[in-house]
């Protein structure tokens, strides 16, 4: 069952987005806020990176897919679309609960 085929069940939440991701002042996710925002996507239209992160998930390959304390983990690789036109070969983590994949991170590797 591919938990990811129907981008309508995938929560990528607008905190994570706006507070996180594209949040050049966040102490821990500054460096892949900046490039995120080099590559085009902006904290005032989060939507955006929602759609291509859900577009992601769908495409990516699954890395790991495991049993946690805190529930099933999957690790996906893929590509991120960017308002750039450019893509982004990334690491997406997620988290599942009832058969909802929730985003936990996102960070840029090197293909």
């Amino acid at each position: 069952m591919n938990l990811f085929k129907d981008p309508s069940t995938i929560v990528v939440e607008k905190s994570k987005v706006v507070k996180y991701l594209l949040n050049i002042d966040h102490p821990d996710a500054f460096s892949k806020a900046r490039l995120f925002i080099r590559f085009g996507f902006h904290p005032e239209n989060w939507e955006d990176f929602v759609v291509n992160v859900k577009l992601h998930a769908k495409q990516a390959k699954v890395i790991k897919d495991l049993e946690t304390a805190f529930g099933r983990k999957i690790v996906l690789k893929g590509i991120l679309e960017t308002p750039s036109q450019r893509k982004l070969t990334v690491m997406s983590v997620w988290m599942v609960a009832l058969k909802t994949p929730i985003l936990v991170t996102l960070y840029p590797v090197k293909r």
